[in-house]
């Protein structure tokens, strides 16, 4: 199922960080930052409509 707020939610994106971390899967921690700072930058959103 798809989380109500979309994939930018902060602690779905929050748990994913710490699922990476903690299985130790160093290549996809780049991905998950990305998507923290999509989080972050709000004009960014309002111009992709994320």
């Amino acid at each position: 199922k798809w989380p109500e707020n979309g994939s930018l939610n902060y602690n779905y994106i929050l748990q994913l960080d710490l699922f990476c971390k903690w299985e130790e899967k160093w290549d996809e921690i780049p991905y998950v930052q990305s998507f923290m700072l999509l989080y972050q930058n709000k004009p960014v959103q309002r111009r992709g409509k994320v």
